[in-house]
C-alpha cells in the first residue's frame, strides 16, 4: 500500500478500529447487551438515528438503508425488540469519543453491502450548506435523521482538541458529509478524516468545494475490489435518478480480492491491510 504525504498509518488504524466498535456497539444493542466502549477511550455522546417513523408500511419509498436493516433485525431475532423498543428507541450509529486530549467522531455503516446497496438513493438534493453544490438524497437523509445527535456536543468539547473524523461504506459517506458542516458549524476548522470503502457522495461542485476545505486532510482508504467503492457511478443514466458523481480526498489504494463482496468490503479487511 502506497501512502502518500500527510497519511498517519497508525492514526488511520486507530480510527478503523474504532469504527469496529461502532459495528460492536450495533451488535450488542440488537441482542440488549450492554456495551462499553473500549481501549481507554472515553465516550463522549452516542450517535443515533431515530426509527419510530421509520416503519410506516405506507412510507415505503422514504425508507432509508438503516431503516431497512433494523426491519431485517426485528425479523430476525423478534424477542430482542418489544414494541415500545421499535417505536421510541434509537438506534446507534456511531459515537463522539476523546483521549489523550484528542476528539474522535465516527461513524459505523450498515451491516452487509448487500443491505447497503439495497437502499441506495442517488438522487441527489443540494447539500446543507448554500452553494456548496449537490450530494446523494438517501445519504444526506440519513445524516440529517442523525446531526442533533451530535452536533451540540461535540461543539461542547475544547477547543484546543485535534477531531478525527472515522467512518467505513455507509458511515464513509456520512464521515464526508459530517466534515463540512462540522467546520462550519463548530469550532472544529481544521478537522481530519479517514475513511474505509467509502462510497462516492456529491457531484463535481460539492467536491470542488470540499477539496478547497479538506482535501489534504482526508484520506480516503479503498480496496479497489470494493465494488461500493466505485458507486455510484459518476454518469447520469436517462429516465434514472443519478447525477455526475464525484470523489473527494486523497485515494489511499490497496487491492484484496476475497470470496465475495463481503469479505472485500468488511472493516476486518481494511484495517489487516493497513497492518501489513
Amino acid at each position: 500500500m502506497f501512502f502518500p504525504p500527510g497519511f498517519d498509518k497508525q492514526r488511520a488504524i486507530e480510527l478503523g478500529r474504532l469504527v469496529a466498535q461502532a459495528y460492536q456497539r450495533f451488535d450488542d444493542y440488537k441482542i440488549n447487551k450492554p456495551w462499553k466502549i473500549k481501549d481507554g477511550y472515553t465516550l463522549v455522546c452516542e450517535i443515533s438515528y431515530r426509527t419510530f417513523l421509520s416503519f410506516n408500511a405506507e412510507d415505503e419509498e422514504n425508507k432509508t438503508a438503516i431503516d431497512r436493516e433494523m426491519e431485517a433485525v426485528i425479523e430476525s431475532q423478534p424477542v430482542s425488540f418489544g414494541l415500545e423498543d421499535i417505536l421510541y428507541k434509537d438506534v446507534p450509529m456511531g459515537f463522539v469519543a476523546t483521549k489523550d486530549s484528542t476528539a474522535y467522531l465516527i461513524f459505523r455503516g450498515t451491516v452487509t453491502p448487500r443491505e447497503w446497496l439495497f437502499d441506495v438513493n442517488i438522487r441527489m438534493q443540494n447539500y446543507r450548506l448554500k452553494n456548496w453544490g449537490k450530494v446523494s438524497d438517501g445519504f444526506q437523509n440519513i445524516y440529517r435523521r442523525s446531526r442533533d445527535s451530535f452536533m451540540k456536543t461535540l461543539a461542547k468539547l475544547s477547543a484546543d482538541y485535534p477531531l478525527f473524523i472515522g467512518g467505513h461504506s455507509l458511515g464513509g459517506a456520512l464521515s464526508l458529509l459530517s466534515l463540512p458542516d462540522v467546520a462550519h458549524s463548530t469550532h472544529f476548522k481544521s478537522p481530519t478524516l479517514y475513511n474505509f470503502g467509502g462510497p462516492r457522495v456529491g457531484d463535481a461542485v460539492f467536491a470542488s468545494n470540499y477539496n478547497e476545505l479538506a482535501w489534504e486532510r482526508t484520506f480516503r482508504v479503498v480496496n479497489s475490489c470494493d465494488l461500493v467503492t466505485a458507486i455510484p457511478l459518476p454518469v447520469v443514466i436517462p429516465a434514472l435518478p443519478s447525477g455526475y458523481y464525484t470523489h473527494v480526498g486523497v485515494p489511499v489504494e490497496f487491492t484484496f480480492q476475497g470470496e465475495g463482496l463481503s469479505l472485500n468490503h468488511s472493516m476486518d479487511t481494511y484495517i489487516a491491510a493497513l497492518q501489513e
